[in-house]
């Protein structure tokens, strides 16, 4: 789960730019590392 004050802030697109496997994988490991 995201810290709610993120969540607020935060929206998921997918493939809005053709990157959104690469920026979901580094959100993925961001929020492992800094949200647990």
């Amino acid at each position: 789960k995201l810290v709610p004050s993120l969540a607020e802030k935060t929206t998921l697109t997918f493939a809005k730019h053709q990157n959104s496997a690469g920026l979901l994988g580094a959100f993925y490991h961001f929020k492992q590392k800094h949200l647990v």
